[in-house]
């Protein structure tokens, strides 16, 4: 299809000086929604630079994956972060992350990410036993705990000495920190203390000792090693010594927070939609407490018998998806419909407005998962894990994981949240801010 010749609706700057960062920045996601009345091709000012939001399919798609050598990852963004990313696959551009990408492919190809399958198993069973006798928890705790001890045994292949509450303090304390520093205006190195830029830095140090205590474990394990990704990478790495810990560092960093995070807010909106919708509920129970969870060994096996299960997730990722938002940067004067983008220019491609567009998803609002059973869309209509060459490299095991743990857990319990209207903090991912203390019981 040939790419639509669309003007960028304009909308007028709020400020002379700052264009239309306040708004911008006071409430990212009505923003974003506000601008669905305009069209799917916007454009606007934050500060000194354009800003082009793309909702149209082909638009996307000539940005994602045809035109894609003239846009590069947010430079803002990748700035901002590179002292948590270091130069890992999310802040890397051109050869470095070709390089990469190759480097650890082979460690994310189903074959392989199939044998993490019984430790996702083994940590719903643990979650299960450390529940037995409660009736109350924080959903959002929960998650965050489950999804934090899998993606550590994926990546070291052992069960490391972790303070939990340690970990899912330093997780919360990160988290808060990304979201003023993310929308900051301008860019401030970080050492002011502006901007979340204090609170990033202790996070950043408590994440670090864990990712280097976590390598140097694995390093001195002399016993029979399981497989991991940290294995994969070391084999794929030609560096050594304090070098080659560096570049591991970034790399398993990268991969913690992208298999920890994400995952782990996915299935907490899915826990409280689906106290919204019981009947929802009652039909994911029928369907995983009439089957044996340990039999599957892939993701088509539990997509084919668990799609319920499968659709479920789908629904919640379009709802609320992880990466609600991504920047590209153009890097040369680029057209694009029907516009000239200049070098320097910010293309905006927000997946949490593009999956509510109700041309390709009739009352986009609703949670409505048995929509999945008839609905046929492109990498460009629903992408919550982004589209073109820069697909997530870990989407088969996100969608291993949360379809398992919420399988799993709702094959043993009944699991009720609150039901009052959502309220999300957008920082690197969503987070949902309420509903999250759960009744918990054993399930009939």
């Amino acid at each position: 299809m040939n790419e639509p010749r669309l003007i960028a609706h304009s909308l007028p700057s709020s400020h002379l000086l700052w264009g239309n960062l306040k708004p911008f920045m006071a409430d990212i996601l009505g923003y974003l929604e506000s601008t669905a009345n305009f069209g799917p091709f916007i454009q606007f000012r934050l500060f000194n630079t354009r800003v082009y939001l793309v909702s149209d399919p082909e638009l996307v798609n000539t940005v994602l994956t045809n035109k894609s050598q003239s846009f590069v990852r947010n430079r803002s963004f990748a700035k901002r972060l590179r002292r948590l990313f270091g130069h890992g696959l999310l802040t890397s551009e051109g050869d470095e992350w070709k390089r990469l990408r190759k480097l650890s492919a082979p460690a994310f190809q189903p074959k392989s990410t199939n044998t993490y399958i019984p430790i996702i198993n083994d940590e719903v069973k643990k979650l299960a036993k450390d529940w037995d006798g409660c009736t109350q928890v924080d959903i959002a705790h929960e998650m965050s705990k489950i999804t934090a001890r899998i993606i550590t045994r994926c990546i070291f292949g052992m069960e490391l000495e972790v303070d939990m509450a340690e970990m899912e303090d330093t997780m919360d304390q990160l988290m808060s920190s990304l979201g003023p520093r993310l929308r900051y205006p301008i860019y401030t190195p970080d050492w002011l203390p502006v901007g979340g830029n204090v609170l990033y830095r202790k996070a950043v140090k408590r994440v670090d000792r864990f990712i280097y205590s976590g390598i140097q474990a694995r390093l001195a394990d002399n016993g029979e090693q399981q497989p991991s990704l940290l294995a994969d990478l070391m084999a794929a790495s030609g560096n050594d010594g304090d070098s080659r810990k560096s570049h591991l560092r970034d790399q398993i960093v990268t991969l913690f927070l992208a298999g920890h995070e994400t995952t782990a807010s996915t299935l907490t909106f899915a826990f409280i939609l689906l106290s919204k919708h019981p009947q929802q509920f009652a039909k994911l129970c029928a369907e995983v407490r009439s089957c044996n969870l340990d039999a599957f060994d892939n993701l088509n096996a539990i997509r084919e018998s668990l799609p319920v299960t499968y659709n479920i997730i789908r629904e919640v990722m379009r709802l609320y998806p992880a990466g609600y938002i991504f920047g590209r940067t153009v890097i040369n004067d680029t057209q694009l419909g029907a516009e000239t983008l200049k070098k320097g220019s910010l293309v905006m491609v927000s997946p949490y407005v593009i999956h509510r567009n109700p041309d390709v998803f009739p009352n986009p609002e609703q949670f409505d998962p048995d929509r999945w059973l008839n609905l046929d869309v492109s990498r460009s209509q629903y992408l919550p894990f982004s589209a073109g060459a820069r697909t997530c490299i870990g989407e088969y095991l996100a969608m291993l994981e949360a379809c398992l743990i919420l399988a799993g857990i709702v094959a043993r319990f009944d699991v009720t949240c609150g039901t009052d209207p959502i309220s999300i903090m957008p920082a690197i991912t969503l987070r949902a801010t309420n509903n999250t203390k759960a009744t918990i019981a054993v399930g009939e």
